[in-house]
């Protein structure tokens, strides 16, 4: 605290062990230091975490993609004083999953508590012998570790925090993608502007949750591009963890106003209610049954202008799936809760 801003610097050479440091900004003196496990490549990637136990010193995320629990369970992220260098947290890689923790991203206050939170990748999960799915990012409250969202179709490279674009407090982050060959034709490379403004609508009901289907799965519900008219791209909302090989549909209304919900076993959303096209779950072929079944549906500019939703207007969305042997027959996801912008 000499008013000169220091410096966070890191290597995973020469021997993959790798190693983190701060130096002063003002006379170039090391003022902190760490030092990574074998072969955990610590310091890959390094971030500011702000000020996350409000002592008035910046903290700092320090990924650790390659810290070995198991063979394909690897990743770590830690998280570091700024004041005497003492780890305030870790984030570890949970079973079958590959390269945990990288991206390390402070992402602003985005759960309103008033301390900052961040952003990481969700690394990579094995399946069978030689088969990896990505698993997306996640952000983490700041205060208390615990996961505020996944966005879990986001295949990302890189994170930039935006700060707030759409009026509702909450910070937004874009994404970078490279292109990544597959098969004879490399996908091209992509940039997403994100949303974390999707939030969950609280629905005084009681059965399997907004949040878990009937095999006791979490349902993840995640949003890319924006709410925009005017920004390229449509804006995208998603889910995942439902059974496979379901029908299913987003469903959507204005936002509801406390005291005027329609509540049908889940269905959080106010008359009318707009449905969208039926499409399959998709995931794992019958007669498999499990928790590979997601949804997908993109609302282009022009649909929301069809619909009255414009700039200013706020909407609801959930996901519906069919489901026989729940209340009702259907499983939903969490509640969208999103702002239409220029």
């Amino acid at each position: 605290l000499d008013g000169v801003p220091d410096v966070a610097v890191s290597s995973s050479f020469p021997n993959w062990d790798g190693r983190a440091a701060v130096f002063s900004g003002n006379n170039a003196q090391v003022l902190l230091a760490w030092q990574g496990s074998p072969s955990s490549q610590f310091g890959a990637q390094l971030s500011s975490a702000g000020d996350i136990n409000l002592d008035g010193f910046p903290d700092l995320l320090v990924s650790a993609p390659y810290e070995y629990f198991a063979p394909y369970n690897t990743g770590s992220l830690f998280v570091y004083s700024g004041f005497d260098g003492s780890q305030l947290r870790r984030y570890d890689a949970p079973p079958s999953v590959w390269t945990f923790g990288g991206l390390p991203t402070r992402a602003g206050d985005i759960d309103g508590d008033g301390v900052e939170d961040h952003m990481l990748s969700q690394g990579w999960l094995k399946h069978g012998c030689c088969a990896f799915s990505w698993r997306g990012l996640a952000a983490y409250s700041g205060a208390t570790g615990l996961e505020i969202f996944k966005d879990a179709g986001n295949v990302a490279n890189s994170i930039a925090p935006l700060g707030v674009l759409n009026a509702d407090s909450a910070p937004d982050y874009a994404t970078g993608s490279i292109p990544i060959q597959s098969g004879p034709v490399p996908n091209p490379a992509t940039v997403k502007l994100s949303l974390t403004a999707a939030t969950s609508i609280s629905c005084p009901y009681a059965s399997f949750g907004k949040n878990s289907n009937i095999l006791g799965c979490r349902i993840s519900a995640s949003v890319d591009g924006g709410p925009s008219l005017s920004l390229p791209g449509d804006l995208t909302l998603g889910a995942t963890g439902f059974v496979n090989q379901r029908w299913g549909f987003l469903a959507w209304s204005l936002a509801p106003v406390p005291g005027h919900l329609t509540v049908i076993n889940g269905l959080c959303l106010t008359t009318p209610i707009q449905r969208m096209p039926i499409k399959l779950s998709g995931g794992s072929a019958l007669p498999a049954q499990d928790c590979t079944g997601s949804y997908s549906q993109a609302l282009s500019d022009a649909y929301l202008v069809q619909n009255g939703l414009l700039p200013g207007t706020s909407f609801a969305a959930q996901f519906v799936s069919r489901e026989p042997g729940v209340p009702g027959g259907l499983t939903f996801s969490n509640g969208f809760l999103l702002t239409v912008w220029p």
